[in-house]
């Protein structure tokens, strides 16, 4: 008898532990959360071209400047401000810094940043980028960038925390 009822027990337990497993949520997006300037740290591209070849880059912090965030207003806009490290000896100011200007909507737990104008960027034509937010907390964001394109895929990941 008392086999019977350690085995109910031992089946009960089994039964109720799955329920125990905590729900990975989603946090919900607002244009409060996302308001405010936000530095790059870090930058990783995975390219996989026609050939077969497979790039993957990082770019860290070490790499970045103050020229590299982003800004999203309250007007549902984010300036996206990048730039490339001049390879002059001494020199203090950087080859270029582009400025891309994306509007941006929210649904739920996902904002899609479409863009607008992709200004002093000799690499992208304007309207070829949307980037999708696929993290996000109080201090850090990941931006996302897919395409594929043929037999090209790319696959770019921005890394900002929210400047202080």
């Amino acid at each position: 008898m008392k086999i019977k009822y350690i085995l109910l027990a031992i089946a009960a337990v089994a039964f109720c532990l799955p329920a125990c497993k905590k729900d990975k949520k989603t946090p919900v997006i607002s244009n409060a959360t996302l308001l405010g300037k936000w530095d790059e740290v870090k930058f990783h591209l995975t390219e996989n071209n026609i050939n077969g070849t497979v790039t993957d880059t990082t770019i860290t912090a070490a790499s970045l400047s103050a020229n590299d965030y982003a800004q999203f207003n309250s007007d549902y806009t984010v300036n996206i401000f990048q730039s490339a490290n001049n390879a002059t000896q001494g020199s203090a100011s950087p080859d270029y810094i582009s400025e891309s200007i994306y509007s941006y909507t929210i649904s739920g737990s996902t904002a899609i940043l479409a863009p607008e104008a992709i200004l002093l960027n000799i690499n992208t034509p304007a309207g070829s980028i949307t980037w999708v937010v696929t993290m996000i907390d109080a201090n850090n964001i990941d931006l996302r960038y897919t395409d594929s394109a043929g037999a090209i895929k790319v696959v770019s990941d921005t890394y900002y925390t929210r400047a202080q």
